[in-house]
C-alpha cells in the first residue's frame, strides 16, 4: 500500500454501544504521526456529525465543529471542516486526548492535534459512512486525505 495514503486518513467506529451511550473511537493517521482516542456519546450525536459534515462537503460553507467527551483525560475527540481557500480545498482538523495515567505521573493526558487535508468528495463519502455508523449499519467510517506540505 502506498504510504501516503495509509498515513493519511481518519476512521472512525463503535467498538461499545448500549441504549443510553456509546462509546467513539476515533484513529488518525497524519504525515508521520498517529493517534488513538475514545470518547462517549450518543448516536444522535454521532448522526448529526454526519449531517454538519454532509451539508458541509456539498456547499463549503463552514466551518463546522463536532466534539465527544471531554479534555480533562476522559476521552475527547473533535473534528473541525473548513476550506483554506477560494479553490476550496479542505482541511479537517484534528484534536484527539486520552488517559495517559502512569504511577509517577497519574493526572498525565495525552493529546494530539494535527490537520488533515482532504477533498469535498472524500468529505461527502465520509459524512454518509458517519450516518451508516451511527444507524449501526457500517463499522468504520473513513475520512481519506493527502500529504500537505510542511513548512521547516
Amino acid at each position: 500500500m502506498d504510504e501516503d495514503v495509509a498515513a493519511n486518513q481518519l476512521s472512525l467506529a463503535v467498538p461499545y454501544d448500549d441504549e443510553h451511550v456509546i462509546q467513539v473511537e476515533c484513529r488518525a493517521a497524519i504525515s508521520r504521526w498517529s493517534a488513538v482516542a475514545r470518547a462517549y456519546t450518543s448516536r444522535e450525536q454521532l448522526r448529526a456529525l454526519g449531517q454538519i459534515t454532509a451539508t458541509f462537503g456539498e456547499s463549503l460553507k463552514g466551518p463546522v465543529t463536532w466534539e465527544a467527551g471531554a479534555d480533562n483525560g476522559i476521552g475527547f475527540i473533535a473534528l473541525t471542516f473548513y476550506k483554506i481557500d477560494r479553490a476550496g480545498h479542505i482541511r479537517c482538523h484534528v484534536r484527539l486526548s486520552s488517559e495517559g495515567a502512569t504511577r509517577q505521573r497519574p493526572e498525565e493526558i495525552w493529546r494530539f492535534e494535527a490537520e488533515l487535508a482532504t477533498e469535498a468528495a472524500d468529505v461527502t463519502s465520509f459524512a454518509r459512512q458517519v450516518v451508516c455508523l451511527a444507524a449501526g449499519s457500517q463499522e468504520r467510517a473513513v475520512l481519506s486525505g493527502y500529504p500537505c506540505e510542511v513548512a521547516n
